[in-house]
């Protein structure tokens, strides 16, 4: 029988639950129940149950709290979380930890029944894999293997007929032990897939040297004395067409001297292959990436990031957005972020962005990405640096499109606020922050559009100003001041430089009467 476990504060919905269906319909009884998450998570320590049905708010402990640390201390129960809270992030924060369904009260018995056939479907074939598994282990070097990688003292348990396995031709010991984790980037295959995998394996590594090879749930284990396998599995794809959907990937620990170290090489290679979403990619092998020697910040706020990310969209600062996703790549590398959380942080930024660009331009929203699709894309990067790096892609593309759209009809905008604001002291800088443009870019869109540079075409608007109000016979130093010139030796200069003669000159012409 399967075991079942209800952590609910309240009595009436306990009771409920363990008569709105048959549960021994489908194999499964009641191990306990709890009415608060603190004991609710010792009794799912404590009875391992398969399944558990939890209220998302609790006192002591609420749902979410418990799940994380169920997870944490390497619980694999299926929790169905119940709640009278229909919220987004609810749902969102419980599904980070790997909840099976999310389900709102009242419960329809038709809801419930559809997802313990579900999970009743998983549970037998997960059962019936443990036992393929248990039955497909005849060779006693597999089961050694599997001692020494899991059980630290395992080594000192040998006899000479366990030595033996672990020696050349000769009875010579190995110089050194190399141990390799295969696993795979996303799905998990059958078994019987792995065990086509390992035969491989072995066909090949034997011709080099001795090798032995073993199932370790869930990966496959390959020790050698001294061939590595990285480049070996790369060929497997190419040769063997049934292989390269597997889509395999290799994790190795630090090199082993003794037996007795193979455990510690396992340890460290299983680590790096749960992690492999944090790390980079060499081919088929998983490259360590070191998060340095900073200790982890405080807080990373993914609201933060947003908000620096969207004023550089805005200005078209694609160098500055490169560097900012580079910090939050390594401020979630520091924090011991793992894949779903990272997946999540970057989809809601991205929300969060596209937001923030609306309230300047609401159009933005029609060259935006769905965020379903965002998240699809997201779902398909194996590694970190490949969602940062689609992040940074797709906010790229965005900028590119926006800004077709926007630079004609903004560029008229940016023309009249400078023909009404040319004598308060306007620069390139200023205007570039008023209309959320880098300064370089709009120095560039500037001559591009109007064929000259800005402070030309500044000085021009100042310049045709400046004769107006002197024809009307105006002081010099009430025309700098009034067309933007701090500086009334500055303004006599370029004056004259520009309309070849001083600005006195030319007033008293027209006072003249000489227009000319």
């Amino acid at each position: 029988m399967y075991k079942l476990a209800i952590v609910d504060d309240e009595p009436v919905i306990r009771q409920g639950l363990k008569t709105i269906i048959d549960w021994s319909s489908f194999q499964i009884e009641l191990c306990g129940e709890s009415d608060n998450g603190v004991e609710g998570l010792a009794l799912c320590r404590d009875m391992k149950p398969d399944v558990a049905i939890i209220d998302l708010k609790m006192p002591g402990m609420d749902g979410i709290e418990l799940i994380e640390e169920a997870r944490r201390i390497g619980l694999q129960t299926d929790f169905i979380v119940l709640s009278g809270y229909s919220e987004f992030s609810y749902a969102q924060k419980a599904t980070e930890f790997g909840v099976r369904c999310y389900l709102v009260k009242p419960i329809e018995p038709t809801q419930l029944i559809a997802k313990l056939k579900m999970l009743r479907g998983e549970w037998e074939e997960r059962d019936r894999r443990q036992k393929q598994l248990a039955d497909a282990i005849p060779l006693r070097a597999e089961r050694m293997l599997q001692r020494l990688c899991e059980e630290e003292t395992a080594a000192e348990k040998l006899d000479e007929s366990d030595l033996r396995l672990f020696a050349k031709r000769g009875g010579q010991p190995w110089r050194q032990y190399r141990v390799f984790l295969l696993g795979e980037e996303r799905e998990e295959s059958p078994l019987s897939a792995w065990r086509e995998v390992q035969e491989a394996v072995e066909r090949k590594l034997l011709r080099h040297g001795p090798c032995i090879t073993g199932i370790v749930r869930p990966y496959l284990v390959i020790v050698t004395e001294e061939h590595g396998i990285n480049e070996l599995i790369d060929r497997l794809g190419e040769e063997e067409p049934e292989l390269s959907r597997m889509d395999i990937v290799v994790a190795e620990g630090e090199r082993a001297a003794e037996l007795s170290d193979i455990h510690r090489a396992y340890r460290t290679a299983y680590q790096l292959m749960k992690d492999k979403f944090l790390h980079g990619r060499s081919g088929s092998a998983i490259v360590p990436v070191t998060d340095g020697d900073g200790a982890p910040p405080a807080d990373v706020s993914v609201e933060h990031y947003a908000a620096e990310i969207a004023e550089y969209a805005a200005a078209g600062h694609e160098t500055a957005i490169a560097e900012t996703i580079g910090r939050l790549e390594r401020d979630a590398l520091h924090s011991g972020w793992q894949e779903s959380r990272i997946k999540a942080a970057l989809a809601s930024m991205y929300v969060e962005i596209v937001g923030r660009l609306a309230a300047i331009d609401e159009s933005v929203r029609a060259h935006a990405l769905p965020l379903h699709r965002f998240v699809e894309e997201l779902k398909i990067c194996c590694t970190l640096r490949d969602a940062c790096g689609y992040t940074e892609r797709e906010l790229y593309r965005l900028m590119e499109s926006w800004g077709r759209a926007r630079k004609h009809e903004t560029f008229a905008q940016l023309l009249d606020y400078v023909a009404e604001h040319f004598g308060s002291g306007l620069t390139l800088e200023s205007l570039a922050r008023t209309f959320h443009y880098n300064s370089s870019y709009l120095g560039k869109l500037f001559k591009a559009q109007t064929g000259e540079t800005f402070n030309a075409y500044l000085d021009g608007l100042r310049m045709k100003q400046a004769k107006r109000m002197l024809a009307q016979g105006a002081k010099v130093y009430e025309v700098a001041a009034a067309v933007g010139y701090a500086n009334v030796d500055y303004f006599h200069a370029k004056f004259k430089r520009m309309e070849g003669e001083s600005p006195s000159a030319f007033r008293e012409r027209w006072r003249g009467g000489n227009r000319t």
